[in-house]
């Protein structure tokens, strides 16, 4: 028996509806959720990059003043200029004392040699015997020197003699009446100061780092020690520059917050900005895995809490939905057992009736015969059942003994149905006839 069944897939319909509907929220509010964190992470991120990066760059500006400031002091200090002027005039006597004088200048690896060149370059005196040869450029800068009388900074360059990344700053030494007699020469080395400055970070990080670079033609040098890379002491790393790459930022003349590609080709959150009076670069950059790596947790945290409320909707749902079978089979079972006592109750009322009576199914074909249907038409009950209506009950015209409609038929063909009463002559099994007055109505 079927208990309301458009009831039933209604019930079936809403309660899938329902449960996508859920899902597609607990869905889309975790997605949302996680999108909000991680835009929170990278606003906050930049923000602690650009701190950082606007403090080195701080330092680097203030380190170059402060360095054409002492060279600007020192070139025209009266202390260093009663040793100086004697030297430029031959006299190496006052070598100790000039030595010694200028070594407290050198102290705490401010600079790591100082030197006086005539206004040819040729050298003249040296705190310390090891210095960087005098190339050409060297000569051509003593040279600008002689011409502008200011101060001229040469910014990361191979030294010859050393193999290794140097900076000057060349300053004239004059008489009172402007005339350049010679030139002080400031030699730094990067990695006492400079490089130590960029590789400090505020924080702990796996990989943070700080490049400063700059353009050169169609390419860019980076005039600071790479951190994945061996060979940390060559000047210029001419690096493939595409497009998304950091190196293309730079080209372009771009600065700010940069998502993109380092000389690694690994994705990075950079801040770029250039260093003020210089044709630097400074670039503040940590990989984005790292950046990320805090949301990862939350991403993993967020997904488990999803999982777990979509399991416990469908657990649910699959509970309220079980719960409703078996209060419908309940009920199932109760109309059952009714319908079967109202039948009993029916058949013994049918069985005790003295008329025949005789029932079908809605396609004709025989339910049941009482007694009395069985003697009239001489079928046994036990033998007729299933059969149709016409092998059963079949009429005839009492006066043309012509085969009458079957009622049965009638009934079920009409709409609605009618009910047929009328005299007739049934035929029995045996072929016999006796007349007979019927009465059909649909149950």
């Amino acid at each position: 028996m079927k208990l309301e069944p458009l009831s039933e897939k209604r019930f079936k319909r809403h309660l899938l509806l329902f449960s996508l509907t859920m899902t597609l929220l607990v869905v889309a509010g975790s997605t949302v959720y996680f999108q909000y964190e991680k835009r929170l992470t990278f606003e906050n991120k930049s923000r602690a990059m650009s701190v950082i990066a606007g403090m080195k760059a701080e330092q680097l500006v203030q380190w170059n003043k402060e360095r054409l400031s002492e060279v600007s002091f020192f070139s025209t200090s009266e202390p260093q200029l009663r040793y100086v002027y004697p030297l430029l005039s031959g006299d190496v006597s006052v070598e100790t004392a000039l030595r010694k004088s200028l070594s407290h200048i050198m102290s705490d690896k401010r600079y790591e040699n100082i030197v006086l060149l005539r206004t040819d370059a040729r050298l003249v005196f040296s705190v310390k015997p090891s210095f960087c040869q005098i190339d050409k450029q060297t000569v051509a800068d003593v040279q600008t020197v002689n011409k502008t009388k200011t101060i001229v900074h040469r910014e990361f360059y191979s030294c010859a003699n050393h193999g290794e990344v140097r900076n000057y700053y060349l300053a004239p030494v004059m008489r009172p009446d402007s005339i350049v007699l010679g030139v002080l020469m400031f030699q730094l080395n990067p990695e006492d100061y400079f490089y130590p400055l960029l590789t400090t970070w505020p924080q702990p990080t796996k990989t943070g780092e700080t490049l400063l670079m700059r353009r050169s033609g169609d390419h860019v040098e980076y005039l600071s020690p790479l951190r994945e890379q061996v060979d940390t002491a060559t000047l210029a790393h001419p690096d493939q520059v595409k497009e998304g790459h950091v190196a293309w930022q730079i080209l372009q003349g771009e600065e700010g917050i940069f998502e993109g590609r380092d000389y690694r080709g690994v994705n990075v959150l950079a801040d770029i900005r250039p260093i003020t009076d210089t044709d630097w670069y400074l670039i503040t950059k940590t990989d984005k895995a790292e950046l990320y790596e805090q949301l990862h947790k939350i991403q993993v945290f967020i997904t488990m809490i999803s999982a777990f409320l979509l399991m416990l909707l469908w657990v649910s749902l699959a509970w309220l939905y079980k719960v409703r079978q078996q209060k419908m089979y309940k009920e199932l079972v109760a109309k059952n057992l009714a319908l079967k006592r109202s039948q009993e109750e029916f058949a013994a009322t049918l069985y005790s009736i003295g008329d025949g009576v005789i029932t079908t199914d809605d396609r004709g074909h025989l339910v049941r015969l009482n007694s009395a249907a069985e003697k009239m038409t001489g079928w046994l009950e036990k033998e007729a059942i299933g059969l149709p209506i016409e092998t059963i009950f079949t009429l005839v015209n009492e006066e043309t003994n012509a085969p009458e409609p079957n009622p049965v038929r009638l009934i079920l063909v009409d709409d609605p149905p009618q009910r047929v009463s009328h005299a007739a002559l049934l035929v029995t099994k045996k072929g016999k006839q006796c007349p007979i007055t019927l009465n059909c109505a649909p149950i």
